[in-house]
Order: C-alpha cells, then structure tokens, then sequence
C-alpha cells in the first residue's frame, strides 16, 4: 500500500491516537496459561519473598520447584486466569506472578517471534500474533524526510499490510486520510 499524507494530516496525531497501540495482546489471548506448566523455584512463593506467588494457588512439584494450580493436567488452565480465553483474559495475581510468567514474552514483542507463543495460541484456535509497523515508526520517518524547505507537500510512505496488525491499519486509516493509492 502507498499513500501520499500530508503533512497537515501528520499534525493532527495526538499522544490519544497512539495509545492504542500500548495495547497487550495478552490480555486479548490467554493460550499460554491454559497451555504450559507454570514452574517455578520455591523461593518466589509467599512463605519466603514478601509480595512473591500465593502460596495457596500452588502446588509442590518435586524440592525445587512449585508450580500454579491447574497448569499440571493434560487440559492445563491457570488457578490465577480469569476470563474467557481468546477473548477477554487478565491474571488475578499480575503483579505476583511467577519469573515462568513475567519471562513469558508475546511473539515479535521484542521483534522476534515466540515459537511457544505462537504453539499455544494454535492449541486454542487462534493465529499467531504478527509483527507491527507502529505510527511512532511513521512519525519517525515522516520527521526524518520531511523539510520545509523543500516546499513538498506530500510524503511516500510505504506501509505492507501483510505485517501491520489490523488495529494498527485502522489508526493509519484515521490519521492519514489523504490520497491514497495501492499497488
């Protein structure tokens, strides 16, 4: 896709429009809660770390090692998940979650893929997550490439819909409404 923006229309962005993309896949997802053993060591429970796990959400898996209520069995689903996977999800216990959970990254959240990520959001019917192209990207380029000097009143900016999330096309689709050409 190419569009041609003006730069007026640039302007208009307010930090309102980028908020949506401090959006957390996780809590639109869940697979990986219902998908893995939660273990972890048992120096992040509560009866040894203040603030740590919840001592009554675990269980004893061998000296070393806890793990979370419900991630054991052959259909694992998370004591602390509450919602409807794929739907609506959000830990009951985020801020004392376990390293296994803090440690769990989506895929491309740091510009990779997740193979696990992506393996539990299969197990549930859902595909995996795909990289973004962010609007601070095109603000980036748009400061970068454009000179008032140059009297130019329209910038290329080449965006490929193949990567770009849908709620991400949709705040392009507000912010740039200008010409707009696709190839």
């Amino acid at each position: 896709m190419i569009r041609l923006c003006s730069t007026d229309c640039l302007r208009r962005l307010k930090a309102t429009d980028m908020k949506p993309m401090g959006i957390n896949p996780c809590l639109s997802c869940g697979a990986c809660c219902a998908f893995y053993r939660a273990s972890f060591h048992w120096s992040e429970a509560e009866d040894h770390t203040a603030g740590g796990v919840p001592l009554k959400m675990t269980q004893k898996l061998n000296d070393f090692r806890l793990f979370m209520i419900g991630t054991g069995g052959a259909a694992p689903r998370c004591i602390a998940l509450l919602g409807d996977i794929g739907r609506s999800v959000r830990c009951c216990i985020y801020e004392r979650r376990p390293s296994v959970c803090r440690d769990f990254e989506t895929s491309w959240q740091k510009n990779t893929p997740n193979p696990r990520c992506d393996k539990a959001r299969l197990a549930w019917g859902m595909q995996p997550l795909m990289p973004n192209i962010e609007i601070s990207f095109a603000l980036q380029f748009v400061t970068n490439c454009y000179a008032p000097e140059k009297h130019s009143s329209f910038i290329l900016i080449i965006f490929l819909p193949s990567m770009a999330s849908e709620i991400h096309l949709q705040i392009l689709k507000r912010c740039f409404t200008t010409k707009e050409e696709s190839w």
